[in-house]
C-alpha cells in the first residue's frame, strides 16, 4: 500500500486483499480510501448558504405516528423483514409530519451563525419561495421564524419545481462567498412535473458542478428510493432515510455541520490500470465512468473519509513480474481551487497458485464481506420498490454466487470469519422473507437504509 498526503490535501490510499495476483486467471480486491484535510478552526470557517426545500403536500399533514417505525413488527418471518404491526394514525395524538419539520427547521436556524444564510422553498402542486436567501441576524431570524410557522399542508408533489426553485437561490456572488448546500425533504412520490431519476439527477449534477451540494431526506414509507438517492449522489451530497421524525433535528444539524466543515468538494478518484487487466464496478455503488486507462469514481464532497472496493482480474496472461495501479484524486478545496493528490500500488505477478498462498489482508476482507451483502440488499430493495419480483430473485441468487466465488478465491481465510456467517444469515433471511410475498414499503425502506449507511462509510444510525 502506498498513499500520498501533503498538508491540506486529500489523504489517498489503496490497499489490496493480497499483494500478488495470478499471471492469468487471477483476481484481487482493492480498497481505496480518501480522507479529507482537517477542517479549519470554527471562527475561520466559510459561511454557509443553506436552501431548505420542504415538501408540504397533503401527505405531510398526516399524523407523524402513521410513519412506520423499525422494530414495530409482528408475525412470522425473519426479524428484520417481519410485517409491521398495524397502527392507527389517530390513537396517539401526535402532531402531523409538517409540524415536526417546522420545529426542526426553527431549531436549525437557531443553531446557525450570524452571517450564514437560509432560503426556504416549499412545494406541493406548485413550488414557492417562501423566503429567499437571507443572511442571518436577529431581525432576519424573526422573519424566518414567522415564515416557517405559517407553513401548512397543501396538494400534490411537484418535486422538480421545488428542486429547481431551491437551486435558483444560489447566484454567482453567493457561490463565491459561501459554502452552498440544498437539503430536499419529501415524504411522497413526485407526481407533478418531471419525475424520472435520470433527469432530476442531472439537474443536481449540474448544480454540483457550479458548487452547490444537494442532499435528500426521505421521510416515512412512500417516497421513491431510486429518485432520492440518485439526486443526492449526483448532487455530491447524502441521502438519509428518516424512519422517525423524532430524529429530524439531528439529521438537519448534521447536514449543516457537513456544509460548514467540508474541506474537499466534488472529489473524483481516477483509477489507472495497465493493459490486459480487467476491473469491475465499485461495490459501494458510487457513480463510476470508464476512462481510456481505467475508470473514475465520483465520491462527492468529503467531510469524513470515504472508501470503495473493486476487483481486478487477469483474463489474459500478463507480462513482467509487477503490476502497477495508480490512483489520483481531483477535487476543489474550500476556496474553490482545483487540487490533486495521488498514490500507487505495486502487486507481484506470479503463478496463480503462488498468488493464492500470499497472506490476505484481514481488514480488506472484513470490509469486503460486509459490503457484498449490503450491495445485494440495496439492489434487491430497489427491485422490490420497482415491483420487479423476478429481478429481486435474480439478484438474490447472484449474491449467493458471489459468496461462492469469495469462498473459492480466499478459501479457509474467509470461511472462519464471522462476517461470512453474517452474510449467509442475511441471504437466508431474504430468501425466507420472500416466502411471505413481496416485502412492504416499510421493510424495503428499512433494509435499503441500513445497507446504504454501511455502503457509504457512515456510522450506524437508529432509523
Amino acid at each position: 500500500m502506498t498513499k500520498a498526503h501533503r498538508g491540506g490535501q486529500v489523504d489517498l490510499a489503496i490497499r489490496p486483499s493480497r499483494r500478488a495476483i495470478g499471471r492469468q486467471g487471477g483476481g484481487v480486491h482493492l480498497l481505496v480510501r480518501a480522507e479529507p484535510p482537517a477542517p479549519p478552526r470554527r471562527r475561520e470557517r466559510r459561511p454557509v448558504a443553506l436552501a431548505l426545500v420542504i415538501d408540504r403536500s397533503g401527505s405531510m399533514g398526516q399524523p407523524a405516528s402513521a410513519t412506520e417505525q423499525p422494530g414495530a413488527s409482528s408475525g412470522p418471518g425473519p426479524a428484520f423483514l417481519r410485517r409491521p404491526a398495524p397502527q392507527s394514525p389517530g390513537d396517539t395524538g401526535r402532531a402531523d409530519k409538517l409540524a415536526f419539520v417546522r420545529a426542526a427547521t426553527l431549531r436549525l436556524i437557531d443553531l446557525m451563525h450570524d452571517g450564514d444564510a437560509v432560503a426556504l422553498v416549499t412545494f406541493d402542486d406548485q413550488a414557492a419561495v417562501a423566503k429567499p436567501l437571507t443572511v442571518l441576524d436577529d431581525r432576519s431570524r424573526r422573519a424566518l421564524t414567522a415564515t416557517v410557522n405559517r407553513l401548512v399542508p397543501g396538494g400534490s408533489t411537484f418535486l422538480e419545481g421545488g428542486l429547481q426553485a431551491g437551486l435558483e437561490q444560489f447566484g454567482v456572488e453567493t457561490l463565491a462567498s459561501y459554502g452552498c448546500k440544498l437539503v430536499l425533504l419529501s415524504d411522497g412520490q413526485a407526481n407533478v412535473g418531471e419525475r424520472r431519476p435520470a433527469v432530476l439527477s442531472e439537474v443536481a449534477a449540474g448544480a454540483a458542478r457550479r458548487g452547490v451540494t444537494t442532499s435528500t431526506l426521505g421521510v416515512g414509507l412512500e417516497y421513491n428510493i431510486a429518485l432520492m438517492t440518485a439526486i443526492a449522489e449526483a448532487g455530491n451530497g447524502d441521502f438519509t432515510h428518516i424512519g422517525s421524525l423524532d430524529r429530524l433535528d439531528e439529521i438537519l444539524r448534521e447536514e449543516f455541520t457537513t456544509a460548514a466543515e467540508v474541506t474537499a468538494r466534488d472529489v473524483e478518484i481516477h483509477v489507472e490500470l495497465p493493459e490486459r487487466v480487467a476491473s469491475g464496478t465499485n461495490l459501494n455503488g458510487y457513480r463510476q465512468e470508464s476512462t481510456e486507462r481505467g475508470f473514475t469514481v465520483r465520491l462527492g464532497d468529503l467531510v469524513r473519509p470515504k472508501e470503495f472496493l473493486f476487483e481486478i482480474t487477469t483474463p489474459v496472461p500478463l507480462p513482467g513480474d509487477e503490476l502497477v495501479i495508480g490512483v489520483r484524486a481531483s477535487y476543489r478545496d474550500i476556496e474553490g481551487e482545483a487540487r490533486e493528490s495521488a498514490g500507487s500500488l505495486v502487486l507481484r505477478v506470479c503463478d496463480a497458485e503462488q498468488a493464492a498462498r500470499q497472506p490476505a489482508d484481514e481488514d480488506v476482507l472484513a470490509k469486503l464481506l460486509v459490503q457484498l451483502p449490503a450491495r445485494a440488499e440495496m439492489d434487491v430493495a430497489l427491485a422490490y420498490e420497482a415491483g420487479d419480483v423476478s429481478r429481486a430473485r435474480t439478484l438474490l441468487q447472484a449474491s449467493w454466487q458471489a459468496m461462492a466465488d469469495v469462498r473459492q478465491h480466499y478459501g479457509a481465510v474467509v470461511e472462519a470469519r464471522t462476517e461470512m456467517g453474517a452474510w449467509e444469515a442475511r441471504l437466508d433471511d431474504l430468501r425466507a422473507a420472500a416466502q411471505y410475498g413481496p416485502p412492504s414499503a416499510g421493510q424495503v425502506k428499512t433494509m435499503f437504509a441500513a445497507s446504504y449507511e454501511q455502503s457509504r462509510s457512515r456510522g450506524p444510525r437508529s432509523m
